[in-house]
């Protein structure tokens, strides 16, 4: 099972592949808020179902796993924020892309959720 990609100062690092920042439904992942509003969104594909499981156990709010039996290969965690908070998720995107440059691949890890997702 693939679920830990590298670990740095003893900190796991999940893969995750951001998109760019659009628009879904969902609570935001630092205040909460009601699912059911239209927020700033960003998709990250992850290698498998359990990674993509991993990165939400992470998070309080604002994230879900889309994973389609017909579509393994395209399973994404869907990070949500408010207006308010954008600018979190933003600079979380940014984090999980830095990333890259020190392993295979981007990543996420439960530190990174905690700087970004405290208001």
């Amino acid at each position: 099972m693939e679920k830990r990609i590298a670990t740095l100062n003893d900190e796991r690092l999940y893969r995750a592949d951001a998109r760019g920042i659009g628009r879904s439904f969902g609570a935001c992942m630092v205040c909460g808020g009601l699912p059911d509003a239209l927020r700033n969104d960003c998709a990250f594909f992850v290698p498998s179902r359990e990674t993509g499981e991993a990165i939400v156990a992470m998070f309080k709010l604002g994230a879900r796993l889309d994973y389609r039996p017909y579509e393994p290969n395209w399973t994404q965690v869907k990070i949500t924020a408010c207006d308010t908070h954008r600018k979190n998720l933003i600079d979380f995107v940014a984090e999980s892309r830095d990333t890259e440059s020190r392993l295979d691949g981007p990543g996420i890890s439960v530190e990174m959720v905690k700087r970004f997702t405290c208001s």
